[in-house]
C-alpha cells in the first residue's frame, strides 16, 4: 500500500504519485447482487497499490439503458478527478 499512516487517530495520508485505477462493476446480471457482496474480489488489486472504485448500479429487469448510464457516470466522475 503507497502512503502513510499520519495523525492521531491514525488517518491514511495516501501517496501523492499516481496509480492505476480498477472500476468494478459487481455483475449479477443487471437484476441481482450488491457491491458490497464482492469486497474479496478487490483485495488483491489494493494489495498490489491499486485504487479501486467499487460501482453500485442500478438493479431490475429492463435497467440496461441505465445501468449503462451509471457506469459512464461512475467513469465521467473519477475522470473529473483525476
Amino acid at each position: 500500500m503507497q502512503g502513510e499512516w499520519v495523525g492521531e487517530p491514525q488517518y491514511f495520508k495516501p501517496s501523492a504519485e499516481p496509480r492505476p485505477t480498477l472500476v468494478f462493476l459487481h455483475g449479477g446480471g443487471w437484476v441481482q447482487a450488491a457491491k458490497a457482496t464482492r469486497l474479496n474480489y478487490l483485495l488483491p488489486y489494493l494489495m498490489q497499490g491499486y485504487n479501486v472504485v467499487n460501482v453500485e448500479y442500478r438493479k431490475g429487469f429492463g435497467t440496461a439503458p441505465q445501468v449503462a448510464l451509471d457506469a459512464l457516470l461512475a467513469l465521467r466522475y473519477l475522470q473529473d478527478r483525476a
